[in-house]
């Protein structure tokens, strides 16, 4: 056999995970010489069989292709000859098995046509080992066929090797025959021995095993004891009656027919003189069918000659049922991953006990398969464990969450009924471990979310999160380390009465972890005291398994989380994942409520300088009002350049005046000091004032107005005042952005609820993207008109929507965009009639 080494894929297990002592023999084959060809070039169904043998207990093999070239499993390896146990790898199974090849080939030929699966018990083949020495093995095995689309591509082998059991009824059959010979011999002498065959007969009638003598060459019953005729289905035969086989021995041929009567196992023993047997046959017994292990033995007179046969009867139904069951089951068990299955019978034994769960908690089959639970299962549990099965065996299905071994398992249970065999309990174990924890650290982390979204302070989000983190890990302490400068602070959680811990960190702690951090930003582990200066509960150890964990902002070590256990526990893998986890959204919490709170003083800061530089101008301004309206009284004011100057003056001052007023009342609205003068009155009165103190303006700029007021009163319940300044700043809006000889149009639009104010202009428009943010405070619309001159300091129209709002109406903008202008609409509540 050629062995040059040609790897699989580099290692021989990218398909075939696990270790198995055959992984060396898939890499070490010359695949190249074989009609398989290259691993990569197999076909998938190949693949699959092949994974499927390697990874079970069962002994397995796989013969591929029109030469069937030979795969097999680690089981399956150490049942082979020394000699072949390597070396019979990837050989054609014809060469491997030269003498087993006449008896095999008609059965490798039927599933290779496609005819289906067979399975053959306890058949005998002589082989040779060493270099002559010739061994009797028995095998029970099946083929079934692997299909490749639509033809067999190969035979899946399973197979038991039952040579000792087959010893073991050889035995018991040269005792049986030896039995059978002083039966018959007995027999013989009956006239003579009355008394001897009486109690012969008495002996053989109370046999647990059937038995007949079969008289040749008649083929005559003789004698038929009554197991015989219970396993049977027949009447007891009379003593000395004398009754044809053919007539009380029906048997079902595999084939479906009736055996014919030299088929029978006595009849057989009788033509070639020597034992037949054990042979299953399946015989009619009323409404069920039944199996019967029959062996047959000739029987000699003094003189040499054959002239009965003594048969014994076994009843295997139960037995063959079983074992198909434990086949099926164990090759089910061995691809549930993290899965367990159990076979119990009606005698709460257990049949069948495999699957990967159960080896990795330490267990194997031989724990459990043929013991009571009562010696298996612990007397804590017992009761529990018997309820379920007695359940499962009266039909009802079972579910049960329970522990083991330190591990959690989801157990699902129910009834098999077989009609030929024991009714057994079929129950099947998940390893559900990873599963509750990955569900527990899911729920600890929604909590945190949950707890920390209601937060509303920095110092909150974190103690929140501290605390739950440590409760899950089962830590002594858990808190944030911060080191600023040369102040250094601790804000965490102890166990310690579930309490908030604040306070300094100890310089030394600081040096080192700093020094460990600077050289890499990953997870440091430590065994010390703690990290802070103030003590915790008296009693607790005095150095703790820390695992620290550094917070990054912009590559920079900011902080860390500290978390500590009592000294010998150890931070697994999950661990770190899950507080990394845990820190990374408490962190950019708080950093957003951080920003939140330092936008909230900015913008404090920012309106009180606004109030404070209105309050600082308007003082100066009200003496430059009164001077420039003195200049204008005396006699050297006529000429018209002074004139001109003076009225400039005012325009400037009037411009400065009203940017003066709309930051004084920003101020007082955004801290809640305006007050309003609230009364009934017809909303035309005010815009009528409005329109009356714009007209210069819209005159100066060549704009047409159209109102649109109405003849019916529009009662109003508002500050008059100030939505005369309301309609004021939209009339001052639409002038700036309208171009000369452009058209303003201010109507009034009723309904039931609600009075409108439109005010449109066909002005420059409003691009889309600029309506979200038009009622903001300093906002100003850039794009409107990049060349027109700027006068304000974007202040009005977010004045508007404050006085609006404060009034219990609303304001809102609409445009077609660039170019087509734009309307302004007030909305305010009808007054009530009085």
């Amino acid at each position: 056999m050629n062995v040059t080494p040609m790897p699989i894929h580099q290692n021989g297990t990218s398909f075939v995970p696990g270790t198995h002592r055959v992984n060396a023999l898939l890499s070490f084959v010359n695949w190249t010489c074989t009609p398989v060809g290259l691993p990569e070039n197999w076909p998938s169904e190949l693949k699959n069989a092949l994974s499927l043998i390697l990874n079970t207990h069962q002994p397995m093999a796989l013969w591929w292709g029109g030469e069937l070239i030979h795969f097999y499993n680690d089981a399956y390896r150490d049942l082979l000859p020394e000699a072949q146990r390597d070396t019979a790898f990837g050989l054609p199974v014809r060469t491997v098995y030269p003498e087993a090849w006449n008896l095999v080939q008609p059965q490798i030929d039927f599933v290779m046509s496609g005819q289906g699966s067979t399975w053959h018990e306890n058949q005998k083949f002589t082989t040779l080992e060493g270099d002559s020495t010739t061994v009797e093995r028995w095998w029970t095995y099946g083929y079934s066929p692997i299909y490749v689309g639509a033809s067999v591509g190969g035979i899946l082998v399973v197979c038991t090797e039952t040579t000792k059991e087959q010893l073991a009824r050889m035995e018991s059959d040269k005792l049986t025959h030896s039995l059978a010979q002083e039966v018959a011999r007995r027999t013989l002498v009956e006239t003579q021995l009355r008394a001897e065959r009486v109690r012969l007969d008495a002996v053989l009638d109370t046999l647990p095993t059937g038995l007949a003598i079969v008289g040749y060459p008649e083929g005559t019953i003789l004698y038929q004891n009554p197991k015989a005729s219970e396993l049977l289905g027949m009447d007891q035969l009379p003593k000395d009656a004398v009754q044809d086989i053919e007539k009380n021995y029906t048997a079902i041929h595999p084939d479906g027919r009736p055996y014919e009567a030299d088929e029978y196992p006595s009849v057989m023993a009788f033509q070639i003189g020597r034992q037949i047997g054990p042979v299953d046959m399946l015989y009619q017994r009323g409404d069920e069918r039944i199996i019967l292990t029959v062996r047959s033995s000739p029987v000699y007179d003094p003189q040499g000659r054959l002239d009965q046969v003594v048969t014994i009867f076994d009843e295997v139904t139960q037995t063959r049922e079983v074992e198909k069951d434990k086949l099926l089951y164990r090759a089910i068990a061995s691809h549930i991953p993290h899965g367990a299955v159990f076979l119990v019978d009606s005698d709460l034994r257990y049949v069948l006990a495999d699957g990967p769960a159960l080896r990795n908690t330490g267990l194997d089959s031989t724990q459990f398969e043929g013991k009571h639970l009562s010696q298996v299962v612990p007397p804590s549990d017992l009761p529990t464990v018997i309820a379920d099965y007695e359940t499962m065996l009266r039909g009802e299905p079972v579910f049960r969450e329970h522990e083991a071994g330190g591990r959690h398992f989801a157990t699902y249970g129910t009834y098999i009924p077989c009609s030929n065999g024991p009714h057994l309990a079929l129950a099947v174990s998940y390893d559900v471990t990873d599963r509750l924890q990955r569900e527990a650290r899911l729920q600890l982390v929604d909590k945190i979310a949950r707890a920390t979204n209601t937060a509303t302070t920095e110092n909150e989000v974190l103690l929140h999160a501290v605390q739950a983190l440590g409760t899950y890990l089962d830590a002594a302490f858990c808190g944030f380390a911060e080191v600023r400068g040369t102040t250094s602070t601790y804000r965490g959680w102890a166990r310690d009465g579930q309490k908030a811990l604040t306070g300094s960190l100890r310089p030394a702690w600081v040096n080192s972890v700093r020094d460990e951090l600077d050289q890499s930003a990953e997870p440091v582990f430590r065994n010390e005291e703690v990290p802070f200066e103030f003590p915790l509960k008296p009693g607790l150890p005095g150095r703790f398994s820390q695992l620290i964990l550094p917070i990054l902002t912009e590559g920079r070590v900011v902080a860390c989380l500290v978390i500590g256990r009592q000294d010998g526990n150890s931070w697994s893998a999950d661990d770190v994942s899950l507080a990394r986890q845990v820190v990374d959204g408490a962190w950019a919490k708080a950093d957003r409520l951080r920003l939140i709170e330092q936008l909230r003083r900015m913008d404090l800061k920012k309106d009180r300088f606004l109030a404070t530089l209105a309050h600082e101008i308007r003082n100066p301004l009200g003496a430059i009002v009164t001077g420039t309206n003195l200049l204008s009284l005396l006699p050297s004011t006529r000429d018209e350049v002074v004139q001109m100057t003076v009225e400039r003056i005012k325009r400037q001052l009037d411009l400065l005046r009203r940017l003066v007023d709309d930051l004084t009342d920003i101020s007082r609205i955004k801290h809640g000091k305006i007050h309003l003068q609230t009364k009934r009155f017809d909303l035309r009165e005010a815009i009528e004032l409005a329109v009356d103190m714009h007209r210069p303006l819209l005159s100066k700029r060549d704009h047409s107005l159209e109102m649109g007021l109405g003849t019916e009163p529009c009662y109003v319940h508002v500050d008059k005042d100030r939505m005369v300044q309301v309609v004021g700043n939209l009339l001052n809006n639409a002038a700036k952005y309208t171009p000369q000889f452009g058209a303003i149009t201010v109507e009034l639009e009723r309904s039931r609820s609600a009075i409108m104010v439109h005010v449109k202009d066909n002005g420059i428009g409003i691009e889309p993207e600029a309506i979200r943010s038009i009622f903001e405070i300093f906002v100003q619309d850039d794009h409107r008109a990049p060349t027109m001159h700027r006068d304000g300091l974007g202040i009005g129209l977010a004045l508007v929507k404050h006085l609006v709002q404060l009034q219990g109406g609303e304001v809102a903008v609409t445009s077609a965009g660039r170019g087509k202008g734009s309307c302004f609409t007030v909305s305010l509540p009808v007054a009530e009639v009085q």
